[in-house]
């Protein structure tokens, strides 16, 4: 008897030693614990400080301190905004890891822990490891807070499903099949909250009929799709059904019990509801601007259908950014496919097209990196045009360090620059002489703005500030800058203060006179984002703004003056004033303008 009590006491010492080691390789401090092979190559050493703000606790490294402020001040009330939806309050400690930029994320071991979630962990840009949040720069306050909202939500989540010790959670994590639409969707819908790009994705599930086919989606296809049932649910039933689906779920062990009790549908019922309804929201005008998909031969034509651009696009190619050369006669594309960045031209051949040809010549013209699967950034790589339309220059990096590429058209050679003293080049322009660059700059999660200097290859900050500074553009007498920030006003401090500031972007212009700086503010709204400036001739220019709930338009601005009086001289005040010129019912992610040939 007293053998047998020893080896039960064997066999149950050894089953929580398993649970534990288990455990023990999901904390962000161990990177060994990995397949062979899948180790990923480091190329700095990191050094971990902590700070608390109530139950979170904020992990960062050296360079990271002024980002773990700006997630210290906004990270309680983001968890606070999304109580409701869960019917409770977000248990802690949470561990919130924060990497300077997303290179130095890519160089953790994050995404390889198992290599049966692999597939689970590598795509996105907020991960999640039990109560653990892994996070990077974005040099965007926007952006980083949607990624936090996202992290956050996963967590509660699974605080929701999975309330109890391990072996609650245990128990039910195997009792209890979650789809990948439901809990991706509800992840998406809180991170996005109703945005234009949210927006862009359930307008397409309904045009394409994705949302059909929702049982089989997986991956990001399936947080898209799941994204539209969840924003169904709220529209019509409101945030409290939410709460009760979750808590229904977890007491039922059954999605559609889950359903049925917060809307009276069942799954198959409410499923067509949410087609019914999305189909309905979606712009009359909508597919009149998509190909057919009337038949299945029209779908597999759309896969392949460029738009505007002359050549059919290829499936195993993922089409990140692409940009047309100011006479307009070549594009240069950027596509990727599994981790490989190929860049390429297509340029129109006029005589042939005369002959009966298909006049498009596509050239392969760089490639970067290799086909493995990494965690991939939703910011597209920049692409700026040369004004004499024969070369043009894109960013990436190497080794985890940015890289300025330039691509002469009739050369085969890429030329590639090194940049120092910043992470990543999240946009840029040339100016009109060709001789200089700006772009926006991320430096351990901040953006500024930098000039680099095409001859000498030198490059300096115009500033360095807490505040985001994104699509830059040269004026077209090249001496000023407009751009978009979130600063308060046109004091340039030149200080990195933890100081709170809204996440809403106003456009700026940016005098350069000899070795003077001074900014001069051109739209300032409040809770109104305004992004992609474009410069036009006579001081003039045009933007897109966004609303909270997701309405865009384009505007046009212009300089104006005043009489303010009148004496032995008149005086007068100036300023800008702005007019909209469409509210546009199709949400876009960019916008641009061709001003070489006065199309905008």
């Amino acid at each position: 008897m007293n053998v047998l009590r020893k080896n039960i006491f064997q066999v149950v010492t050894f089953a929580v030693v398993i649970f534990c080691f288990g455990e023990a390789r999901a904390q962000f401090y161990d990177g060994l614990q990995v397949e062979f092979g899948k180790n990923r190559v480091q190329y700095r050493d990191f050094f971990w400080q902590s700070h608390t703000v109530g139950h979170f606790e904020i992990y960062f490294y050296q360079g990271g301190h002024e980002l773990a402020g700006a997630v210290a001040g906004i990270v309680e009330p983001v968890a606070e905004s999304l109580n409701p939806y869960f019917g409770s309050n977000l248990k802690g400690p949470v561990q919130i890891i924060l990497y300077n930029n997303i290179a130095e994320f890519r160089q953790s071991n994050i995404g390889v822990f198992d290599v049966d979630e692999e597939s689970e962990n590598i795509g996105g840009t907020a991960k999640i490891v039990g109560n653990k949040l892994f996070l990077f720069g974005r040099g965007d306050r926007a952006a980083l807070e949607r990624d936090l909202r996202g992290g956050i939500a996963r967590i509660a989540l699974q605080q929701t499903i999975y309330k109890g010790d391990w072996q609650d959670a245990i128990r039910n994590s195997s009792m209890l099949q979650i789809p990948d639409w439901f809990s991706e969707g509800l992840v998406e819908y809180l991170a996005e909250a109703k945005s234009s790009r949210s927006k862009i994705n359930i307008f397409d599930a309904a045009r394409s009929g994705a949302l059909s086919n929702i049982d089989r989606s997986e991956g990001p296809e399936a947080g898209q799709l799941g994204n539209a049932v969840w924003d169904y649910v709220e529209d019509v039933y409101g945030i409290p059904a939410i709460a009760n689906v979750l808590y229904m779920v977890r007491i039922s062990r059954s999605v559609e019990g889950g359903f049925r009790f917060a809307t009276g549908l069942n799954l198959s019922n409410l499923l067509s509801e949410v087609v019914s309804y999305q189909t309905s929201q979606t712009p009359i005008n909508y597919a009149s601007n998509l190909p057919s998909l009337n038949t299945r031969k029209d779908k597999r034509q759309a896969k392949k259908d460029g738009g505007d651009l002359p050549f059919l696009l290829k499936k195993r190619y993922n089409y990140i950014s692409i940009s047309k050369s100011p006479d307009g006669k070549t594009f240069a594309f950027i596509t990727d496919e599994r981790g490989q960045m190929r860049v390429w031209t297509c340029e129109t051949d006029e005589k042939e097209i005369a002959n009966g040809g298909k006049g498009v010549i596509i050239t392969k013209r760089a490639h970067h990196g290799n086909k493995l699967d990494q965690i991939k950034s939703d910011l597209p790589p920049p692409i700026a045009w040369h004004p004499g339309g024969k070369k043009f220059t894109y960013s990436t990096s190497e080794k985890g360090a940015p890289i300025l590429v330039t691509i002469i058209l009739n050369e085969k050679k890429p030329i590639k620059k090194d940049l120092f003293r910043i992470d990543e080049v999240l946009s840029m322009d040339y100016s009109p002489d060709g001789k200089s660059i700006v772009f926006s700059g991320m430096q351990n999660g901040i953006s500024d703005l930098y000039i680099y200097r095409v001859i000498g290859n030198l490059q300096e900050p115009l500033w360095r500030d807490r505040f985001d500074d994104l699509n830059p553009r040269f004026t077209e007498d090249g001496r000023s800058i407009i751009f978009s920030s979130n600063r308060p006003d046109e004091v340039l401090r030149e200080d990195r203060e933890n100081i709170p500031f809204p996440k809403e972007l106003d456009l700026y212009l940016c005098h350069m006179e000899g070795k003077i700086t001074y900014l001069e503010r051109l739209v300032h709204t409040s809770k109104i984002d305004e992004r992609y400036p474009i410069p036009l001739p006579n001081s003039e220019f045009v933007y897109l703004s966004e609303y909270e709930n997701g309405k865009q338009e384009t505007s046009w601005g212009w300089a104006d003056s005043t009489i303010i009086s009148i004496d032995t001289i008149i005086r007068y005040r100036h300023f800008f004033d702005t007019r909209i010129l469409s509210e546009l019912d199709i949400p876009i992610s960019s916008f641009e303008c061709d001003t070489s040939n006065g199309i905008c």
